[in-house]
């Protein structure tokens, strides 16, 4: 979903059919980004929708950025790709509104979808 592979409009139009889709953020601007996020929201404020969080071990700032930009907007699914382990801004990500309901389950309101193609890549993220 590199380059804005998943425009805000196609995953728009997922949505309002009644599919989740997810918005290719990857190797777009931070502005770019939120710009994509805030449209998707405006439209289909109810309907599920995902975010691409590419992860960029030269630039890791960027991806705490667009952590923070997914958690200021409620922007409760990501796509994780690219990643061989788990970071820091994904584990924050992640855990950001853990609680424990009344009724005492635990609560993650924030989802990683994880794009996997190895099997040690995948055993790191189904680990508790």
């Amino acid at each position: 979903m590199a380059g804005g592979l998943a425009p805000a409009g196609r995953v728009i139009a997922r949505g309002r059919a009644g599919w989740m889709g997810f918005f290719g953020a990857g190797g777009l601007s931070l502005a770019a980004v939120e710009e994509g996020v805030k449209a998707i929201k405006a439209a289909i404020p109810n309907a599920p929708a995902g975010f691409n969080l590419l992860h960029n071990p030269a630039e890791p700032k960027v991806e705490d950025a667009t952590v923070d930009l997914y958690l200021k907007h409620d922007c409760r699914m990501v796509s994780a790709s690219a990643y061989m382990t788990l970071t820091p801004a994904l584990v924050r990500y992640r855990l950001t509104g853990i609680h424990q309901a009344a009724g005492g389950q635990i609560v993650c309101p924030n989802r990683i979808f994880a794009k996997i193609s190895r099997p040690e890549v995948a055993e790191r993220f189904m680990r508790p």
